[in-house]
């Protein structure tokens, strides 16, 4: 669909941004290396900014059914992100916020154009994305202390604030992981998988990456089994032993902070963003229409904000905040009718990515994530991959239709 040029930036940005970054913290966190690209994803995605801007309007111009309409709705709310930033910091707003918007916004440009352009069915790209889940696991499995994988915690270096967070490895991981098993063809092979990244996740301690893939998991094998019904009931059959088993499983498991999901009335992380959240709906109450950026900075620090969708609202006003609602819904909408009226594009494997990936933003944008999470940005990226490669499938039917199911890892 794209040139191999565009595909092959956005293949190297991918594996930079995402593996590469798993890759680089851990290397820092054990003290292989120094803090020498700081925090390294706003480094790595300014690197790649200009490369990346220029293949996609090289594209676009080439070809508009590149450009669909959703593209244009998706940098006009970066854009008004940006005036409502640069309006603030005019007005003497608190420079680390700022400072954390642009770079979201910078972010979220990147990571858009990179899942947008990316070609993960590519063999090379397949076994790519494959070798590094592996390579990751490995790590994870190697660096855990006590069954847990926190190397802010376990750090050889002295000052940890360049470290990634678990949120940061379970971010790369989590969206490497989809990117495998969803063009995975082999049914053994994708067991094998889940197999490995379901306890690496539970041992990194990222809960909402954790659930998340669990979904993404019962989504791929729903959508690719021949008689769902029956995965569904296998689904509640394993639901039903860990019930029953309950205690057991609990015994066998280690503690981490995973296990808390189990008591949320003692779960301090719970209770924190209980009262984050409180405290964000008193702002919106008392400022609906315009917000009041930046204000959970009197709270302690940038990072006392709503971990959900109403944080656009707080940043953005009501209209940033139905803006960004606006990109997540509809396009979660038009998937669901495409599966619905069985189009074959909702039969192939680029439609399990993007269904998997709205669903499982949606409903952490709803639970966890704020809005300045990039998880937004490779959602919608993909959703604006699926509209150019339904264009390019109706507008040359027998050159560009995709075939149903999935590709075999080795073909």
């Amino acid at each position: 669909m794209f040139s191999s040029v565009s595909r092959s930036m956005a293949h190297l940005a991918f594996f930079t941004l995402f593996p590469g970054f798993f890759f680089y913290h851990s290397a820092l966190g054990t003290g292989m290396i120094g803090p020498v690209l700081g925090g390294y994803f706003s480094w790595v995605a300014l690197a790649f900014a200009p490369f990346l801007f220029g293949l996609y309007l090289i594209e676009v111009m080439k070809d508009l059914r590149y450009l669909p309409r959703f593209d244009i709705f998706f940098f006009l709310y970066l854009l008004y992100f940006l005036l409502v930033v640069a309006f603030n910091a005019a007005g003497g707003a608190d420079q680390d916020v700022v400072k954390d918007h642009l770079l979201a916004i910078l972010q979220f440009a990147v990571v858009f154009i990179v899942f947008k352009m990316a070609d993960f069915r590519a063999s090379l790209v397949r076994w790519a994305a494959f070798v590094s889940l592996i390579a990751m696991t490995a790590l994870v499995f190697y660096l855990s202390v006590d069954g847990m994988f926190y190397l802010k915690q376990d750090s050889a270096l002295g000052d940890t604030e360049s470290l990634a967070s678990y949120q940061g490895f379970a971010r790369s991981y989590f969206l490497t992981a989809l990117a495998v098993a969803a063009f995975t063809n082999s049914i053994p092979l994708r067991m094998l998988i889940y197999a490995l990244c379901i306890p690496a996740l539970f041992m990194n301690g990222a809960r909402s990456e954790l659930v998340a893939l669990a979904i993404t998991v019962l989504l791929i094998e729903v959508f690719y089994a021949r008689y769902r019904w029956l995965i569904l009931v296998l689904a509640g059959v394993v639901i039903s032993l860990c019930a029953l088993y309950f205690d057991e499983l609990i015994a066998i498991l280690p503690n981490n902070r995973t296990l808390e999901m189990l008591d949320l009335s003692a779960d301090s992380s719970w209770q924190a963003r209980n009262s984050l959240l409180l405290h964000g709906l008193g702002t919106i109450a008392d400022h609906p229409l315009l917000g009041d950026y930046g204000s959970y900075v009197a709270l302690g620090g940038s990072g006392d904000y709503i971990h959900n969708i109403f944080s656009a609202w707080v940043d953005l006003g009501l209209f940033g905040f139905l803006f960004l609602a606006g990109l997540m819904l509809v396009p979660m909408y038009r998937v669901c009718a495409d599966m619905a009226t069985q189009d074959r594009k909702a039969r192939s494997d680029e439609f399990v990515l993007t269904f998997a990936l709205l669903f499982v933003t949606i409903l952490l944008l709803l639970t966890a994530k704020n809005f300045t999470d990039v998880l937004i940005a490779a959602a919608l990226g993909r959703y604006s991959h699926y509209c150019c490669s339904r264009s390019s499938w109706q507008g040359h039917p027998s050159s560009a239709r995709p075939q149903p199911g999935i590709m075999p890892l080795s073909a």
